[in-house]
């Protein structure tokens, strides 16, 4: 089994599963993936259209399949990316707004205001007004907060790395630079830390934090049993689909 590469630092502690996810390059790609990007093009591109050329009625994309489960699995897989899709091009656009970065406390409310949803895009009741209309975007805010960090995780998407794989975000940990040069801190730890240089330490801190953090090691509300429970219950009160969790 593929354990570690020397060139991007990477390494993987299951022995199981393939490693074509491992080795795999962006070009790899399946039936749906490609599908996927044809679809997205197409689309792209009716929507550029001059309306006198062509009206909105008739901006429509069929895709045929030869059974039904081909059919849901496109259509399931295309959601996903659509939405994977959204949820990444947000967060990249709040980050561009926020030169000194986004800290947990604002992230998921900056990146629903950039998704640029209106009510009826999301809500399963788009009319309800006052508390209601709050209760919905509420709701929002919280499935794409639990989104956000679920998408830190190196998971199954081989052809669509996350934006910290691609270079366009970087996470950083608050404090650890003062941490690591406060001597005092590291009484009582191994010699090695003890009396290592301070910006070593920092490093192999935040490489540790790094691995905790992509394998959703995290004390964070969102991925508490509990803290889940409330944004599942909001959800199926608030949300329709594909914004709902499943």
């Amino acid at each position: 089994p593929f354990r570690f590469c020397l060139r991007c630092r990477t390494s993987y502690e299951q022995a199981r599963g393939s490693d074509f996810a491992k080795l795999a390059k962006l070009p790899a790609e399946g039936r749906s993936s490609a599908m996927s990007l044809v679809t997205a093009s197409i689309v792209r591109t009716l929507k550029d259209f001059p309306k006198e050329e062509l009206d909105n009625e008739a901006r429509k994309f069929l895709a045929f399949v030869d059974n039904r489960q081909d059919a849901s699995l496109q259509a399931g897989h295309f959601n996903d990316f659509v939405q994977v899709t959204q949820l990444r091009g947000a967060l990249r656009r709040a980050l561009e707004n926020a030169p000194d970065g986004l800290t947990d406390e604002i992230v998921a409310r900056r990146v629903t205001e950039e998704l640029g949803l209106e009510m009826t895009d999301f809500a399963r009741n788009p009319g309800a007004k006052y508390s209601q209309r709050d209760e919905a975007w509420r709701a929002l805010r919280e499935v794409t907060g639990y989104r956000l960090y679920l998408d830190l995780e190196r998971g199954w998407r081989v052809t669509m790395p996350n934006l910290e794989q691609t270079g366009l975000l970087r996470i950083e940990y608050r404090d650890l630079l003062e941490v690591a040069a406060d001597a005092e801190a590291w009484h009582g730890c191994h010699h090695l830390l003890r009396d290592d240089d301070p910006k070593h330490r920092q490093e192999v801190a935040s490489a540790l934090l790094d691995e905790l953090r992509r394998n959703l090691a995290i004390d964070v509300e969102y991925l508490s049993e509990d803290g889940f429970d409330q944004v599942r219950r909001l959800s199926a009160q608030q949300l329709r689909e594909p914004w709902s969790l499943p």
